[in-house]
């Protein structure tokens, strides 16, 4: 009889000699249930070295954190995987996904360096609380956030039959913690009634989900295939000038936790009587396109121009009230 003690150091050894990233066919990729990161690539491709270096770099930092998380790699020329990499289209390059509930599968479109790659797998754990996403009552309670203070405002249009909404909801709502007090997080269920389907209508939301950032002068649509809090991130950053800093940026690894801190309950935007104002063509509210950083100018001067343009359509506004 094989000793105790013997018995748990051999499996201690069969364990630490396990490859950070496991090869696998593509028919039993398919079958695994558990949370994974999967690369699909060729051996004869030589491009793909550099990504699977990452990917094991990634999958040895994430070991001690995530031990339940799974990497595969599924290579092309094998003779078992050819059918069906034809199957799926994978006739060249490498190709990189994650699986991770209830999100489902998810193509990985973000740089393919090792930090990206950790950061991307983290956030998709980082905690979540439904009360940092406002619910959308009627438009001038809208307008009334995006004037009582000067955070850029992220809104979902979604319905609730929507299976994509569905999956981006814990994504969304993950954001909306991650970005507190710098992102205001909006939702607008389009046909909830008629003040929201008239809103969905006039920013010709046609299909769901659709994510537009409103910086108070321009609505800037989300078009990024990968919807995650890295993606969102960046373009924060490029059309808010929402400039993080590294202590913000690294924020997700103390974000991680087994028992969420639940803030404190903000509510959903409610309904308060405000002066009637006189209707304005939608182009001196907003101007459709990219919100671009001004040539040779500090993310602070762009932002105090911002400012001062939102300071002059107030002054409009009131004029016409006087």
């Amino acid at each position: 009889m094989v000793p105790i003690a013997l018995l748990g150091l051999s499996l201690l050894s069969v364990a630490l000699a396990a490859p950070l990233v496991r090869e696998e066919t593509f028919a039993n990729i398919k079958n695994v249930q558990s949370d994974q990161f999967v690369v699909f690539y060729r051996s004869s491709d030589a491009n793909s070295v550099d990504i699977l270096s990452n990917v094991k770099k990634a999958a040895k930092k994430l070991k001690t954190e995530m031990p339940d998380f799974k990497f595969y790699k599924c290579d092309g020329d094998r003779a078992a995987n050819a059918a069906d990499f034809k199957e799926a289209g994978f006739n060249s390059g490498t190709y990189l996904f994650s699986q991770i509930s209830p999100e489902g599968i998810v193509k990985y479109t973000l740089d393919s360096d090792a930090k990206t790659l950790y950061r991307y797998i983290k956030t998709k754990y980082a905690l979540a609380d439904e009360d940092d996403v406002k619910e959308f009552t009627d438009e001038d309670t809208f307008w009334d956030l995006m004037d009582g203070n000067e955070r850029p405002v992220f809104v979902k249009f979604y319905e609730k039959w929507c299976a994509h909404c569905q999956r981006l909801k814990k994504t969304y709502t993950q954001a909306a913690t991650f970005f507190k007090n710098r992102v205001d997080f909006v939702e607008v269920e389009c046909s909830k009634n008629a003040d929201s389907t008239a809103f969905c209508t006039k920013h010709e939301v046609k299909g769901y989900p659709v994510l537009m950032l409103f910086t108070g002068e321009k609505k800037i649509k989300f078009e990024e295939e990968n919807r995650n809090i890295i993606s969102f991130e960046r373009f924060f950053e490029k059309h808010a000038f929402l400039s993080l800093s590294s202590a913000q940026a690294g924020a997700v690894d103390e974000n991680v936790r087994d028992e969420p801190v639940k803030p404190a309950n903000k509510g959903p935007i409610l309904p308060k009587k405000r002066a009637a104002v006189a209707e304005e063509p939608e182009e001196d509210v907003l101007n459709v396109g990219k919100f671009a950083k001004p040539a040779g100018s500090s993310a602070l001067e762009a932002r105090v121009a911002a400012l001062e343009a939102k300071l002059i359509q107030l002054e409009k506004k009131i004029q016409k009230l006087e």
